[in-house]
């Protein structure tokens, strides 16, 4: 071996050593080193932490904070990340900082977090019992609640008020729903604020209203509402412009709410359960029904209203109608039904409009028997009865039309006479009379080419116009339909009734956009297949004694309906994606 080889064998090996530490190195460098802070040790368990990982490197992966939820309640979450030179050398620092609040108190551990193959080591958090007294006139924020009445009848109506009390300045707020099974919540009007004194203190109050009605007889309780605040304790200066609050997250728990209840009572009569507070049943007509005409309509607009119940429980009063007047001489046509509902802050008032097309068949004098629909006065605690009085109709016959042998016949004497008088043409004039009446006639039909080919033109270039908007209104449909569909599917596998209700009427909505149902009771007229299953999902939620709701049995139903009814677009040659997939 010469001296060259030897040199060259030399470099190589050299080359080789450098690489593999270069590379070990570089593996090593990619184990990143991951600490853990508290903003704050010990706690209280109300108020919020922030606990912060920061790592030297870059990570394996991305963390996964679910384990932190075992002991915590995650508010937010928020990284960030930082690079420096320090003589040359390049360094980066990566920041997870998550602001949570303990949900017990004693000593928490802080979990490993899992970034890809890299991990966090754990920590002890120490969480002490709440510094708060119990919702007293001199705390600087509380949370009261009050239901009305706490033993209401099933299916009825419940004011549940929901009060935040404060005296110091609050930057963002957080406030629960509440929850209550078994029960169909309706949030009443807008939030309200006012001022008011407790004691020496003088709070802002914010107020909110819901209604609860309680599907079910028997001990309920609405869980405690939950308040998230941050609350300002001071300023940060950073200049005119740059300024910002400084804030601390606190939890703040109103007291449970217990409810006895009742089941409907044994001296109620009626056909349909309704607990109402107040109940009005008119009527009015498009004409005098005492000048009917046999064969022509007349309009009847019967009219229900209501304090304490939601339009879904109102009665369908052209059904009753039909039950009253079957085997008279009257035929009916009810017109789709208008259903309104608005919230005050005595409850929900609602309101349903039924207009039915009356017609008598023949003359003599029709009865419309009079129409009572019982229900349960909640103020009073007895039944009373909503009613309309007997309707007579004196039906008049129909005035005939005049026959044809009364016309008169001088008519085709008159003709005659003038066709007598018609003079002879020559032949000459006639040819004449033939050429421009011929000529008339084709540029009458240039005339009229010209106008359908730019008819069709200008309806060709406003379709294509329309045909991007309305292929993105399309697709927007398809999307709700979509969600709606899914959540649907979630609340017959769970058995929710009140859920599904919900589903079902957001996916009618985008099914018939231009006229969307407003009840359960229109769905089942439109889909006449699902009739069945739908009142039995009205049965489930507004009649107490009606069974548990199966769920799996409806949405078998649905889908199969789905299979055999695809819903297409406008364009009837265009066919839609299937509403969602199972």
């Amino acid at each position: 071996m010469n001296s060259n080889q030897f040199f060259t064998q030399s470099r190589l090996l050299t080359q080789l050593v450098l690489v593999f530490i270069l590379i070990t190195t570089g593996f090593s460098s990619l184990a990143a080193d991951i600490s853990v802070d508290v903003s704050r040790n010990p706690v209280h368990v109300n108020e919020s932490v922030d606990i912060t990982f920061t790592a030297d490197g870059v990570t394996d992966g991305d963390p996964d904070f679910s384990p932190l939820e075992n002991d915590f309640e995650i508010l937010s979450q928020s990284s960030s990340s930082q690079v420096s030179m320090i003589n040359g050398a390049v360094s980066r620092n990566y920041q997870w900082i998550i602001s949570v609040i303990p949900k017990q108190t004693g000593g928490l551990i802080i979990p490993s977090i899992a970034f890809g193959s890299d991990r966090s080591p754990a920590s002890m958090l120490q969480v002490n019992a709440s510094s708060q007294q119990s919702s007293t006139q001199s705390d600087d924020i509380f949370v009261e609640v009050e239901a009305t009445p706490l033993d209401p009848y099933v299916q009825a109506q419940v004011v549940y008020t929901v009060r935040v009390y404060h005296r110091v300045g609050i930057s963002q707020a957080e406030l629960s729903e509440p929850e209550i099974d078994n029960a169909v919540v309706e949030q009443l009007q807008k939030d309200s604020k006012y001022r008011t004194q407790r004691g020496q203190f003088t709070y802002d109050v914010y107020e909110r209203r819901y209604a609860i009605f309680p599907q079910r007889s028997g001990n309920h309780t609405i869980a405690p509402i939950r308040l998230n605040a941050q609350i300002v304790t001071g300023r940060r200066n950073g200049g005119f412009f740059f300024s910002r609050d400084i804030t601390r997250t606190e939890r703040f728990v109103s007291k449970s709410v217990a409810l006895n209840v009742k089941p409907v009572p044994a001296a109620f009569t009626g056909k349909y359960w309704l607990p109402a507070s107040s109940m009005e049943l008119t009527q009015t007509w498009s004409a005098d029904p005492a000048q009917a005409v046999a064969g022509e309509p007349m309009t009847r607009t019967m009219v229900i209203q209501s304090e304490g119940l939601m339009k879904s429980q109102l009665p369908v009063l052209s059904k009753l109608q039909k039950e009253s007047i079957a085997g008279s001489d009257v035929k009916i046509y009810p017109d789709q039904p208008v259903l309104t509902q608005a919230g005050t802050a005595k409850g929900i008032l609602s309101r349903r409009e039924e207009k039915i097309a009356i017609i008598p068949e023949k003359s003599g004098v029709v009865k419309l028997p009079a129409m009572e629909i019982p229900w349960w006065n909640t103020q009073t605690d007895r039944m009373e009865t909503a009613r309309i009085d007997e309707t007579v109709m004196n039906v008049k016959a129909a005035s005939g039309s005049k026959s044809f042998s009364s016309i008169p016949q001088s008519t085709d004497t008159k003709t005659d006479q003038n066709d007598s008088a018609v003079f002879n043409i020559s032949s000459s004039e006639q040819t004449a009379n033939d050429f421009w009446k011929w000529a008339s006639l084709g540029l009458g039909l240039g005339w009229l080419l010209t106008l359908i080919a730019v008819a069709y033109y200008l309806h060709y270039q406003r379709k294509h116009a329309t045909r991007h908007e309305q292929d993105n209104r399309e697709q927007r449909t398809r999307d709700q339909r979509s969600r709606a569909g899914r959540q649907l599917k979630q609340a017959c596998q769970n058995n929710q009734a009140a859920d599904a209700r919900t589903a079902l009427l957001n996916w009618a909505q985008a099914r018939w956009p231009e006229n969307p149902p407003t009840n359960l009771a229109t769905i089942g007229r439109r889909l006449p297949a699902l009739h069945s299953v739908i009142e039995e999902l009205e049965q489930s939620l507004y009649n107490a004694s009606a069974e548990p709701w199966d769920g799996s049995a409806f949405w078998e139903q649905f889908k199969t309906h789905r299979k055999h009814n695809p819903t297409r677009s406008n364009r009837a040659d265009t066919p839609l994606e299937p509403l969602f997939k199972t």
